[in-house]
């Protein structure tokens, strides 16, 4: 396995820490997004993806999700 760092924003940040998330459970998060972002762009034929469509990326799975979003929200 590769180890990747990333900048997060302060305010994501402080939200990560306030729902106490551990850093397995967000690792598991990331690691899915991403398969599932090279698996779109692989499906779509797109060869030339950039990670700067990613934010496009993330509003359509979560507007698909909505609901399981929502759900996981309010988890404690």
């Amino acid at each position: 396995m590769t180890t990747l760092t990333i900048e997060l924003p302060d305010t994501i940040a402080q939200h990560i820490r306030d729902r106490k998330i551990p850093p397995e459970q967000l690792e598991q998060v990331i690691l899915h997004f991403v398969e599932a972002y090279l698996q779109e762009n692989e499906s779509s034929g797109s060869q030339n993806a950039t990670w700067s469509d990613s934010k496009d990326f993330a509003r359509r799975v979560i507007s698909n999700n909505r609901a399981l979003f929502e759900e996981l929200a309010r988890i404690p």
